[in-house]
């Protein structure tokens, strides 16, 4: 079955008028380049990338000092295990006071194997 020719002529026109509306858009947009502004863009983006680094670096400081601060408590914590286990060892009670904590850490060791 053949269209009518004025169908063919619609079509046709319609098709023309969206080429033209399609190439219209297209030159619509321009590209622009302004020199001062990409030399702001740059200088921006090196302070950026140079805070960023500076921020990274004491973020790198603090762990280290947190973890020399651990090694810190737990070398206390070591060094008062020893001296009272050998305060405690060589019968230099104070008032009962290792005795009493050998019944807390007797209980805690009982309570922990049941």
């Amino acid at each position: 079955m053949k269209k009518p020719f004025a169908f063919r002529i619609l079509l046709f026109t319609s098709s023309l008028f969206f080429a033209f509306c399609f190439s219209l858009s297209a030159q619509a947009q321009e590209y622009v380049f302004d020199q001062q502004y990409f030399v702001s863009v740059e200088a921006n983006q090196a302070v950026r990338s140079s805070a960023e680094s500076t921020h990274d670096q004491y973020l790198g400081k603090i762990n280290n000092n947190i973890q020399d601060v651990n090694i810190n408590v737990g070398s206390v914590v070591l060094a008062e295990t020893i001296i009272y286990n050998d305060h405690c060892r060589h019968g230099n009670e104070t008032a009962g006071y290792c005795a009493e904590a050998n019944d807390r850490s007797d209980e805690s060791q009982c309570s922990a194997n049941r």
